[in-house]
C-alpha cells in the first residue's frame, strides 16, 4: 500500500515516528496535567529516594483526597522508571525527574507499535490493510496521551499486544516450550504491572485451552506447570511481601481500602462513598440513565488533561462511523463462521481470545463503576485496546471493496496523523503555553 521497497524500511520509519511522536508529547504535557500523575510519579520518587520499595501506610506516600497511593496494589512499570531514575542520576544525566519516569511509558509506546506491525504481518499478511493497522494504534490520540505520562495503562498495552503475537506463534506451534516460557515470563510482568491487565491473561488461558491439540497428554501438564512455575518467579514475591506486611493481604486491596478509610477526606471515604449499588443502581442504569457509554467512549479516543479536554465532536463522530462500519464487517464474518457450527467457531482459537479480552475488561469496568466508583474513563479499557483495534481492522477490512481499499486507509492515515497533531498541538501545547 505504502510502496516501500521492503518491510523493515517501512517498520524503521514507523518506529522513529513513533519514537519521535511520544517524546513530542511527553514534553508537552505539563507535570500532573494527567489523570494522577503527581501521585503516580510519587511512586517513582519514593524509590529514588529511599531505595526501598513502598508500604501503603507509609507517611512519606502522598495519599491525596481519596487517601490512596498507588504503591497499594502491583506496580512494576513505577519500579522501572525509579530504576531508570537512580541509574542517570548516578551517571550525572541531568533530566527533570517527571520526564525520566515518563521515558518508560513512551517506549512502552514505541514496543506496542513494533509488535502490532509483528501481529499485522501475521493476520494480515498479503493485504492492504496490513500497514494501516500499526499505523492506526500510533496515531489515536488518547493512546499518543498515555504514552507521555507517568501511568501504568501504556505498559500494559505493550504487555498485551507482546502476548497476542505470543497467541499466534503459539497456534502455529502447538505452544513449544519456547512460547510456553515466553508466555510465562510476561503473563508475569503483567500480573506485576496492573490489577486491570489482568484481564489478558485469562483471555490468553483460554486460548492455549481451546487451540491445544492433546490436553491430556502429560505434555501440556508440564507445559502449564512450566508455564505456572515461570509466572511465580517473576511475580510471586511481589505477592509474598505484600502478604507478609498487610497479614495476608496478598494483593493489598483490604490494607488500601482500610487506610483510605483513615486518610480519605469525609465523603471520599469507602464507607461513606456514594455508590451506584448502593443507591440501588446496577448495570442497565449506568448505560441508560448516566452518560457513562459517551464518556467512555469519547475518552477511549482523546480525553486529555483530568478529562478535561476533548476533541472536536466531529472526531468523535468519524471514530463512532467507523466502529459502526467496523461492526457491520465483523458481524458478516461472524454469522459465515458460526453459521458453520460450533466445531468450526473453535477452529478460530485467536479471535475468540480477541472476544474473550474485550469482554472481561468491559465488565470489569462496568462492575467498578458501579460498585466502587463511577469512573467513565476510557483507559481502563485500554488492556484491550489492541484487541478492539485489531477487530476493527477486521471489520473495515471485511466491508469496503477491494477497489476502495488502498485509497480508504491512505485516507485514515492522513486523517488519524492530522487528529493527532490537532491533538498535541492545538488542544494541549496552545491550551497550556500559549492561550
Amino acid at each position: 500500500m505504502l510502496r516501500y521497497k521492503s518491510d523493515k524500511r517501512f517498520v524503521v520509519i514507523l518506529l522513529l515516528t513513533s519514537l519521535f511522536l511520544y517524546l513530542i508529547w511527553a514534553i508537552v504535557i505539563p507535570f500532573n496535567k494527567a489523570p494522577d500523575e503527581f501521585q503516580r510519579f510519587d511512586v517513582v520518587e519514593f524509590i529514588f529516594k529511599y531505595r526501598e520499595l513502598p508500604i501503603t501506610g507509609d507517611s512519606r506516600l502522598i495519599y491525596g483526597d481519596y487517601g490512596i497511593t498507588y504503591a497499594s496494589t502491583p506496580y512494576f512499570p513505577y519500579l522501572l522508571s525509579g530504576i531508570i531514575y537512580i541509574i542517570l542520576n548516578y551517571l550525572g544525566i541531568t533530566i527533570k525527574s517527571y520526564l525520566v519516569a515518563r521515558l518508560v511509558s513512551v517506549i512502552a509506546g514505541v514496543v506496542t507499535v513494533y509488535f502490532c506491525w509483528l501481529i499485522s504481518n501475521k493476520i494480515f499478511k498479503g493485504k492492504k490493510i496490513k500497514y494501516f493497522f500499526p499505523i492506526f494504534l500510533m496515531f489515536i490520540p488518547q493512546f499518543a496521551f498515555v504514552c507521555g505520562y507517568v501511568n501504568q495503562d501504556s505498559f500494559t498495552v505493550m504487555l498485551t499486544s507482546i502476548l497476542i503475537y505470543l497467541w499466534l506463534l503459539g497456534i502455529e506451534s502447538n505452544w513449544s516450550y519456547k512460547i510456553v516460557i515466553s508466555v510465562g515470563v510476561i503473563s508475569g510482568i503483567v500480573i506485576l504491572s496492573y490489577l486491570n491487565g489482568y484481564s489478558i491473561v485469562v483471555a490468553t488461558l483460554i486460548v492455549v485451552l481451546i487451540s491445544y491439540k492433546d490436553k491430556l497428554s502429560k505434555e501440556f501438564l508440564c507445559k502449564v506447570l512450566t508455564c505456572l512455575g515461570i509466572m511465580f518467579l517473576v511475580s510471586g514475591w511481589f505477592f509474598i511481601r505484600n502478604a507478609f506486611i498487610n497479614d495476608g493481604d496478598f494483593l493489598g486491596l483490604t490494607r488500601s481500602k482500610i487506610v483510605a478509610e483513615e486518610l480519605a477526606i469525609p465523603s471520599l471515604k469507602p464507607s461513606n462513598r456514594i455508590t451506584l449499588n448502593k443507591q440501588g443502581l446496577g448495570f442497565s442504569n449506568l448505560i441508560i440513565d448516566t452518560t457513562w457509554v459517551q464518556s467512555t467512549f469519547k475518552s477511549f479516543w482523546g480525553a486529555f488533561g483530568y478529562m478535561d479536554k476533548f476533541m472536536d465532536t466531529k472526531y468523535y463522530l468519524f471514530i463512532l462511523g467507523i466502529c459502526v462500519l467496523a461492526f457491520g464487517g465483523v458481524f458478516s464474518k461472524v454469522k459465515e463462521v458460526a453459521g458453520k457450527g460450533i466445531e468450526n467457531v473453535k477452529k478460530h482459537p485467536f479471535y475468540i481470545g480477541l472476544f474473550f479480552s474485550i469482554s472481561i475488561s468491559i465488565i470489569l469496568h462496568m462492575y467498578y463503576s458501579v460498585f466502587s466508583d463511577y469512573q467513565a474513563q476510557g483507559r481502563y479499557l485500554f488492556p484491550a485496546l489492541v484487541p478492539i483495534l485489531i477487530t476493527i481492522c477486521i471489520g473495515l477490512d471485511e466491508i469496503i471493496p477491494l477497489k476502495w481499499k488502498e485509497i480508504v486507509y491512505k485516507l485514515l492515515t492522513v486523517i488519524f496523523v492530522i487528529m493527532n497533531i490537532i491533538a498535541v498541538g492545538k488542544i494541549l501545547y496552545v491550551s497550556y503555553y500559549i492561550g
